[in-house]
């Protein structure tokens, strides 16, 4: 790995005590490393006051200034921090002297090679101004080296700093600042081969074999994990952090490694800790014989020529990972082939190979008039040059060139295909009254869509959640199925949780989750970051099946990698939506008073119809509580969500009267006296500390400043009661904001007490909390089921138990009162009745034949006899059919007399059904502690999703037919003896959902790993390929 950060004045200092001998440290003496310290005349060894010079932009022996400077040196260089994996730092620490001196020769050289890389890829210098500015190449960089063993926990750890100097000489040899872009810009790939050439020159040196490890780097094969754990307490304290506050995300784990990081001690070295180590080591079990067993395990070799073929043919193919890109640069290709070769390789074979990857056919050159990436992702920020990322040239992969034809030629088909079913759209925004003009005009688009693709633009702080919701409504009512797409479970859970639209994870490798129904509705979410093989399958779904593809992304975002700007090509060639961005709320929400038709609480769940109910239900219990006294904070995953939810809850006491006074208006905030407050950040100069709570005692709107009174507590060395003054400059800065709603790492270490949260569980998971952030106090969520809630009677709100009560006992009144059903007796006795009839004229016939032919005896007595015997069956049928016509007469006026009851009954036996599919949408919005032990955390979809709701419906429809609240224990306590039969048979049947949910999930042998995780689109493994004849160069280029 690798980490970029400006050096500080004076922060050198840090390595100049690390050193031995003069300083306080045991590790080793810098090395000067770059190409600029040579022409300076310095030695390999650093001088303290040589680095303290060239980083003051100073001529390291004679002292005098290298560069013109009209300010001093507020930037004197950066700081590149090379780290190797914990298996090299673990072996290096345990295995002896002999070990540990090859391991520190093969980081010198690894750290060598990345940095020659910079000094040719990215090592730049400005010349010029405004227009004229351009970037020049420099004559290397100037740069110390440290290498230390120890981490600040006291475990080993293989690391090096390196220092570069911010000063660089031109070609003309003016000395001038380094465009430190470019180190940024090519961080990531010079980490990855300083990785590969680590792992190749240890493996050529040590005879080591390499596997891929836990987080997908490559780890020394032959160390159990559970020993790289033990000695990695540094990330042990950051994860117990983020688990304390239940955060998962890249900013979490930032935020708890500074609040866990420990001073350094400089006494900790290598070779005072090491006995430690070792006794470490062998109460895990590794031995130093198990050490020396890990070394000469792979003779030495270098990559071959047809490893190498194989390699760069894989990087291309159809599944390969550069194909997954509309184009590629050289970074990108250097640092899939880093990851792509596990045992490493040197830096310079690396460039070898890919320079003649994209030299050869196998790569299609793309740079032209439309510049890197059809656009590319790399942008002018503030008015300077982004610099320092290559020379522009990019490459594209002949798959997705094919890939990105096929599905501009069927964006285009679909662009022309008649519209699917029209939904009700209308009736659909009439159930929506608070929907805002511009979201009503986007929802009808959407929903009255002309062709068979649509694109929907829109930006970070647009909420697609309501159109799309209110169109989904729409598009349901016309008996299209809705089906949700994204690139990851995050912004899945988001859409899932604000809306009644489910849906999957696209795969990667260009393929389709599921089957899709014929006519169906394919929404795909964050359309802007997907490539041509993503977006593929997904418009062949939509054409085969006479559906409609609607994309929603940002035509203009700027993304990681580059997708040829496919969503703005396809908006160009089909009908295009723009959500708008609503910030303002539409008015006042409710008291929370109102009726509750269209919501329904279940426990800790409140369910709504649609997502701009969800905000008014949410903000309404929010005043109420907040008018009895209680402490309650609205939590939303989103901050445009915790924009709005704010926004609503200021027109609520505004409108209460509870904020007072003249307003300010402070690039587009509001502020007033009564206003409550979040500290953004740690303000030394008014003694807040970040995440305080203020409320606004004072509003000066000449001055544009507010003046402030923080809770007790939240000031330091204060008694909280002192107001404090907040000029124009710090709510510029977006110090403070409104505190009513916030997002969940603001509620880190605060206790809340109750907290309303916008969204359900799978939602804040995905957004990098294990489960939904709660107070001291309750917690309450508040998600979306659909319109069929608004449609639904009011009986669904009352527990099971007495709908069903109610429902047997006027189900047995009715059918103990009912007349017989003699609907089928009467028709089966009007057919023998016909029978009977047409025997006895057949008798009749008879007879007649015989008494013609005057024939007489026993013949004639025989057939008189027949004809008597009819007559009277047919009389005895007559007169059951008539008992049977007034009985038939008699159930038809009882069933008119007892229609309002039969309707009775029906509605029960509908609220029943609705009431047990609405407790399992609660289940999954909250996922209770008691189903999560048994189901684990609900999937984000497919059938292992359909197969836990089914469970968890199934469970909570005993629990709240029988009355469950255990809270451990999913089915409660079993039933007793006196317990009636339907309890029992109920309890068998949730059981059985439960075990077979479990065998869907694959939990029968136990939970190994936490469930319900789709996985955010990994890279695809590469195949081995049957490829074609190899192009001339790839492969000699590995000799």
């Amino acid at each position: 790995m690798l980490g970029v950060t400006k050096l500080a004045p004076g922060q050198e200092r840090y390595h100049l005590r690390a050193v031995g001998a003069e300083g306080e440290g045991g590790e080793p003496r810098g090395r000067w490393l770059g190409s600029a310290p040579a022409g300076l005349g310095l030695s390999a060894t650093v001088e303290a006051e040589h680095l303290r010079a060239v980083l003051g932009g100073s001529h390291p022996l004679t002292g005098t200034p290298l560069r013109e400077a009209r300010h001093p040196v507020r930037v004197p260089g950066f700081e590149l921090t090379f780290g190797a994996p914990k298996s090299v730092s673990v072996l290096a620490g345990l295995a002896g002297d002999e070990v540990s001196s090859v391991v520190d020769e093969a980081q010198v050289d690894a750290v060598e090679g990345a940095l020659r890389y910079l000094e040719v890829s990215a090592a730049r210098a400005r010349r010029g101004a405004g227009e004229q500015r351009r970037l020049v190449a420099v004559d290397g960089l100037l740069a110390a080296a440290y290498t230390h063993h120890t981490s600040r926990a006291g475990d080993p750890h293989l690391h090096t700093h390196v220092l570069v100097a911010n000063l660089v000489q031109g070609s003309e040899g003016r000395w001038t600042a380094l465009e430190a872009s470019g180190l940024f810009a090519h961080a990531q790939t010079a980490a990855a081969l300083h990785g590969a050439q680590l792992r190749g020159r240890l493996g050529a040196r040590l005879g080591l074999t390499w596997i891929r490890g836990d987080g997908g780097g490559a780890q020394v094969a032959g160390i159990d994990p559970s020993v790289l754990r033990a000695f990695s307490r540094r990330r042990a304290d950051v994860t117990a952090r983020m688990a304390e506050h239940g955060a998962t995300s890249a900013r979490g784990a930032q935020v708890a490694a500074l609040g866990t990081r420990p001073p350094k001690d400089w006494t900790m070295t290598a070779s005072a800790l090491a006995p430690e180590w070792r006794a470490r080591a062998a109460a895990l079990g590794l031995w130093p014989g198990t050490l020396s067993d890990l070394l000469g395990r792979a003779p030495a070799s270098s990559l071959s020529v047809s490893d190498a073929e194989e390699l760069a043919h894989a990087l291309v193919a159809p599944d390969g990972p550069l194909a997954a890109w509309a184009s590629f640069d050289r970074r990108d290709v250097l640092r899939e082939l880093c990851d792509g070769v596990v045992g490493g390789v040197d830096a310079c074979v690396v460039e070898r190979i890919a320079d003649a990857l994209v030299a050869s056919e196998l790569a299609v050159d793309v740079t032209d008039g439309a510049g890197p990436a059809h656009g590319g992702t790399q942008r002018p920020a503030r008015g300077r040059l982004v610099g320092g990322a290559g020379d522009g040239r990019r490459w594209a992969a002949r798959a997705a060139l094919s890939a990105r034809d096929e599905v501009l030629g069927l964006g285009a088909r679909l662009a022309q295909d008649p519209p699917g079913r029209r939904g009700a759209i209308e009736e659909a925004l009439a159930r929506r009254p608070a929907l805002s003009v511009a979201d009503a005009v986007a929802a009808r688009r959407l929903a009255w869509a002309p062709a068979g693709l649509e694109v929907a633009s829109c930006s970070a702080w647009t909420d697609t959640c309501t159109v799309l919701d209110a169109a989904r409504d729409a598009w349901q009512s016309a008996g299209r199925e809705v089906v949700a797409l994204a690139a990851s479970r995050r912004v899945l859970a988001e859409l899932e949780g604000q809306t009644a639209i489910t849906g999957s994870v696209l795969p990667p490798a260009g393929a389709m989750p599921g089957a899709v129904p014929p006519g169906a509705v394919l929404v795909v979410l964050d359309a802007h970051v997907l490539a041509a093989r993503d977006l593929l399958p997904v418009l062949r779904a939509a054409a085969g099946a006479g559906g409609t593809a609607v994309l929603v992304g940002e035509l203009d975002a700027v993304v990681g990698q580059d997708t040829g700007d496919l969503l703005g090509r396809l908006a160009a060639l089909a009908p295009s939506v723009e959500l708008a961005e609503r910030m303002a709320p539409p008015g006042p929400a409710g008291s929370g008073t109102a009726a509750e038709a269209g919501r329904l609480r279940v426990g800790d769940v409140t369910l709504v119809a649609d997502a701009l109910s969800a905000r008014e239900a949410l903000v309404g219990d929010w005043w109420d509580r907040e008018r009895e006294g209680a402490r309650v904070t609205m939590v939303a995953p989103r901050r445009r969500d915790v924009a709005e939810l704010n926004q609503r809850a200021r027109a609520v006491l505004d409108a209460a009267g509870a904020l007072s006074g003249p307003r300010l208006l402070v690039d587009g905030d509001d502020y007033r006296v009564g206003d409550r407050l979040l500290v953004r950040r740690r303000d030394p100069g008014l003694g807040l500390r970040a995440g305080a709570r203020v409320v606004v005692a004072g509003v000066d709107t000449a001055g544009a400043g507010l003046s402030v009174v923080a809770v007790r507590g939240d000031v330091h060395g204060a008694d909280g009661c002192a107001p404090l003054p907040v000029d124009a400059s710090r709510l510029r800065a977006g110090l403070l904001r409104h505190a009513y709603a916030v997002i969940p790492h603001d509620l880190a270490g605060e206790s809340p007490g109750a907290v309303l949260l916008l969204g359900d569980a799978a939602q804040y998971r995905a957004a990098g909390w294990r489960q939904p952030p709660g107070g001291a106090g309750t917690r309450h969520l508040y998600a979306v089921v659909g319109s069929e809630l608004a449609l639904a009677p009011q009986s669904v709100l009352r527990p099971l138990a007495e709908l069903v009560d109610e429902r047997d006992g006027l189900e047995a009144r009715l059918r103990s009162e009912a007349p017989p059903l003699c609907d089928a007796a009467l028709d089966a006795a009007r057919a023998e009745q016909r029978r009977a009839r047409a025997a006895l004229d057949a008798v009749g016939a008879r007879r007649g034949s015989v008494e013609a032919d005057g024939r007489s005896g026993a013949l004639l007595v025989t057939a008189r006899a027949d004809e008597r015997r009819w007559r009277e069956h047919l009389d005895r049928l007559a007169s059951q059919a008539g008992a049977l016509e007034e009985q038939v007469a008699a159930r038809a006026d009882w069933e008119r007399d007892r229609a309002p009851d039969r309707d009775r009954l029906a509605a029960l036996g509908r609220a029943v059904e609705l009431r047990s599919r609405f407790l399992g949408r609660a289940a999954a919005v909250s996922e209770p502690a008691y189903l999560t032990a048994v189901l684990g955390p609900r999937p984000a979809g497919g059938d292992e999703r359909r197969a836990w709701l089914a469970a968890a419906t199934a469970v909570e429809t005993y629990r709240d037919r029988w009355g469950v609240d255990d809270g451990a224990r999913a089915l409660g306590p079993e039933p007793g003896r006196d317990a009636p039969r339907a309890q029992r048979v109920e309890r068998q049947a949730a059981e059985e959902a439960a075990r077979t949910a479990a065998q869907a999930l694959s939990l029968t042998q136990g939970r190994g790993r936490e469930r319900g995780s789709v996985p955010e689109r990994p890279p695809p493994e590469r195949p081995t390929l049957e490829r074609p004849a190899p192009e001339r160069g790839i492969g000699s280029a590995a000799r």
